[in-house]
């Protein structure tokens, strides 16, 4: 089985900057799966020029490779799709593309399409130089080819200041088998170095990985290193780290040197021990292995660890000399070294055997500490007793992988997993590690620990700003998902498409709007916890927004010469479009729309009341008074009608006309007729009086005078 590089996506491959229910169920979306030949489309870019072949099964962490044809000349070649959101080193894909192809294999093309990053590549029908490490020794011959092809290659990137970084036997393609020729491939994660050694990314391949790049320091030495176990390997037909974890591997590299006994020929042997001094500065390179190949045979540094105790400590049956030795051995038996330090077993070997009071004393430090338990004793003793250690924990190695992985499991409803990340938090465990000088666990710490004070800040307001009333996730939710988006920038820029994908409706979420901009990781998790608050009022406040624009315009419409003269109305219809714009129309439609349309109305009345108080001092008086003459003519025409005579002091009562008709039967008719006459009169004045009022109240009354 192939070994896959261990990927920190976060620095060793850059982010493509272009690439765009439950109120408290964080929304953290996983990236797509790799792409399978079943199901993969070549990208629209290249799908008029090549056809696809067949994957190849040798995949790496950032990418997936393919065999595609060209169409044209039906020439075969190396697709390599890198996964989305993630992008080749421009500066080193450059320099490449510059290079000699005698010792790097060509890059035929590269670019961008369909939001994906590709390279085109030559195609090297013979496979690699797993191909030729089959589990057996090769010939000391053959294996002679090799390291010339290798070494060759290897100081040409140098002299051109690459680090490569990932050598292993999949990255090494054989371009000819006769004579053999070998050429340098997949540079996802070289680095660009002036100096003699640098620090960086700890991705690589584990098992082919040098000492110090666990704390993150690469130089030339590095890629040297990786040459020696593959000359070991070859000469021995084995890794001697086969069936190892990759913790088990850290381990061994922090503490003891690769056992090269396994090459019987005693050359061969010196070289592979030269190649693989675990210190850097003293490691054979370019000049010692060119003297080799001369026939000369360089000083060969000596390399031994100390055994500075009298009497070793022994943890599960193993003899520990040294502390670091000790350290090992508690992290790779974690219930035992809690054993150790609850029943202060350790603190005499230090202080007595191994005679360091320092140890000693730190010891002693921490078990008077009270607010330690008995597990956060025994990591700050594993650290400190062996500082070039890669970070461990409950037996779990602290790697980037590891937790990537671990954090998935978390996420996916695992509450084992999830307790334990909620353990690393509380018991601030990566700190622990960067204070021994680790520089991973020292940003990871640093950015666990803002992330969750922003994702808390931001949730909180978030909730209260757009009345949600959102439960605040337990911390066993929402750990896991802040370390992943700290680990993993693949996550992260998935979270941010998945946030881009609601954004147009985010953005006018007024309680959320001001968070889009913001780089917070936390501040990522918050808004995708709100996605779908975020759509539904998005939705709600576009509908809103038209139905207040209508309201308003009708308003501006009826109530004319009422806006026309009370400027208060008018900001209120004013700040009531503006409300629109800064998407607050659903609030403003719901609560302050209907008490406009009031106070309009109410305007609307005074002003009418108004206008018709004035019509009434202008017209009034004179035209009742006129009208009343016509009435009080008319009543006494009435009267004379009637037959009755006007006395000098008034009317005849009204009983004595009713007894003179009824004994004057020859004056019945006409009499009759006469009251008729003068009634209609009568009711003529009266409706001309009727439409006089109705014109001074009612005539010149215009529609801003309707009921809301």
């Amino acid at each position: 089985m192939a070994d896959q590089t261990k990927l920190d996506t976060a620095i060793g491959t850059t982010l493509d900057s272009s690439a765009s229910g439950n109120p408290t169920k964080l929304d953290i979306s996983h990236p797509a799966p790799r792409v399978s030949i079943g199901g993969l489309n070549l990208p629209s870019a290249l799908s008029a020029t090549y056809r696809m072949i067949e994957p190849i099964t040798t995949q790496g962490a950032e990418a997936d490779l393919f065999v595609i044809q060209r169409i044209e000349n039906q020439k075969n070649h190396v697709l390599k799709l890198y996964r989305r959101g993630l992008k080749p080193k421009s500066e080193v894909i450059d320099l490449l593309r510059s290079c000699d192809r005698t010792h790097v294999v060509d890059i035929i093309d590269w670019g961008t399409s369909d939001d994906l990053w590709y390279e085109i590549l030559e195609f090297c029908e013979h496979g690699t130089l797993r191909d030729l490490f089959k589990g057996a020794p090769v010939s000391e011959q053959l294996m002679l080819e090799i390291l010339r092809e290798l070494s060759a290659g290897i100081a040409y990137l140098h002299s051109k200041n690459i680090v490569h970084r990932d050598l292993k036997p999949e990255n090494i393609l054989i371009r000819q088998l006769e004579p053999l020729d070998l050429v340098l491939a997949d540079f996802g994660i070289a680095s660009l170095s002036t100096l003699t050694q640098h620090f960086t990314t700890r991705s690589r391949t584990v098992k082919y990985g040098a000492p110090e790049s666990a704390a993150g320091a690469i130089g030339n030495a590095s890629d040297y290193w990786s040459l020696g176990l593959m000359l070991l390997e070859g000469l021995s037909g084995h890794h001697p780290f086969d069936g190892f974890s990759d913790m088990v591997i850290a381990l061994n590299l922090a503490t003891k040197s690769i056992d090269v006994d396994s090459v019987s020929d005693s050359r061969w042997k010196s070289l592979c021990k030269g190649l693989l001094i675990r210190e850097p500065k003293k490691r054979w390179g370019d000049n010692e292995v060119r003297r080799w190949l001369s026939g000369d045979m360089p000083d060969l540094p000596t390399e031994a660890f100390d055994r500075p105790s009298l009497r070793p400590y022994k943890v599960a049956g193993k003899e520990c000399w040294s502390a670091s030795e000790l350290a090992v051995e508690f992290a790779r038996n974690w219930s035992e070294g809690e054993k150790h330090i609850a029943r202060n077993l350790v603190l005499p070997w230090l202080r007595d055997e191994l005679r360091d009071q320092d140890l000693a004393n730190f010891l002693i430090d921490i078990s008077e500490d009270k607010s330690l338990n008995v597990e956060g004793r025994l990591v700050r003793l594993i650290a400190n007793m062996a500082r070039g250690l890669p970070p461990v924990w409950r037996d779990i190695s602290l790697d980037q992988t590891t937790l990537v992985a671990l954090s998935q499991a978390a996420l996916e409803d695992n509450s084992e997993k999830a307790e334990i990340i909620e353990v690393l938090f509380e018991e601030n465990v990566f700190a622990v590690w960067a204070e021994v000088g680790n520089t991973d666990c020292d940003l990871w710490a640093r950015n666990w620990k803002t992330a969750e004070a922003d994702f808390l800040d931001a949730f909180v307001n978030i909730s209260k700003a757009g009345k949600i009333g959102a439960k605040t996730p337990s911390k066993s939710a929402y750990l896991p998902a802040l370390l992943l988006l700290v680990l993993s920038t693949e996550y992260l820029n998935t979270t941010k498409l998945n946030i881009s994908s609601f954004s147009q409706e985010a953005s006018r979420c007024y309680w959320l709007k001001r968070y889009l901009e913001s780089d917070s990781i936390g501040v990522a998790l918050a808004i995708s916890s709100f996605k779908n608050q975020a759509t539904a009022f998005g939705s709600q406040e576009i509908t809103a927004a038209k139905q207040l624009e209508v309201a308003l315009t009708k308003l501006d419409t009826d109530y004319a010469e009422v806006l026309a003269t009370n400027e208060t109305l008018r900001n209120e219809i004013d700040s009531q479009r503006q409300a629109i714009l800064n998407n607050r129309a659903a609030e403003v439609f719901s609560k302050k729309t209907p008490d406009l349309i009031q106070r309009l109305f109410s305007a609307s009345s005074s002003l009418f009341a108004t206008r018709v108080f004035k019509k009434v001092n202008k017209y009034s008086f004179i035209e009742l008074f006129f009208d009343g003459i016509l009435f009080s003519c008319l009543f006494i025409l009435f009267r004379f009608l009637l037959g009755l005579v006007v006395l000098g002091d008034g009317f005849i009562p009204l009983s004595a006309v009713v007894n003179t008709l009824k004994n004057s039967e020859s004056h019945l008719s006409a009499s009759f007729v006469c009251f008729l006459i003068a009634l209609g009169g009568a009711c003529l004045s009266m409706q001309l009086i009727s439409r006089k009022l109705k014109k001074l109240f009612f005539g010149n009354v215009s529609a801003s005078s309707k009921s809301p």
